[in-house]
């Protein structure tokens, strides 16, 4: 079997299982439901993949990783975003950053589409937001100050 169609199999498995499990969240974690399955980003370079899965009723894993125009394949980041006592949290860890170390982002803000985790303590970036645009897209970036500069970078995955 081709690794696309691998990547097909996997994503349309996680969406089914995502979807039953949605159920299972905690009440607070469930609007971030959406997130379940598999997201993917073309950019000139290859892919971006991101999936999101359901660990249990206050935790959700996220994985991030790279595919390039050869093929090759690499880790971007491991996130949990987990309920902590009254706090949801967005804990990444990131490849080559912090030390392999995790950092908290904490849930300040959160409508039916938007959701905003900031940990102002952080180097870059505060921010992390997801969006929810629709059932086919997702739109997440992350935004602070860096070198006394303000910067963004957004991904729309689909």
């Amino acid at each position: 079997m081709k690794m696309r169609n691998k990547l097909k199999l996997t994503a349309v498995i996680l969406f089914w299982f995502g979807s039953v499990n949605a159920q299972n969240l905690n009440p607070t974690l469930r609007p971030l439901s959406f997130l379940l399955g598999s997201w993917e980003l073309k950019t000139q370079k290859g892919r971006i993949i991101e999936t999101w899965s359901y660990i249990n009723p206050s935790e959700l894993h996220g994985k991030s990783y790279r595919i390039t125009l050869k093929g090759d394949t690499g880790i971007l980041e491991n996130v949990q975003i987990k309920l902590k006592g009254k706090n949801v949290l967005y804990i990444p860890t990131v490849t080559d950053q912090n030390k392999g170390q995790v950092i908290e982002f904490k849930l300040i803000s959160s409508t039916d589409k938007k959701f905003v985790f900031e940990n102002k303590k952080h180097n870059f970036p505060q921010l992390v937001i997801y969006m929810n645009k629709s059932d086919n897209e997702l739109l997440a970036w992350i935004e602070g100050i860096q070198n006394g500069k303000a910067k963004k970078s957004e991904f729309n995955y689909h």
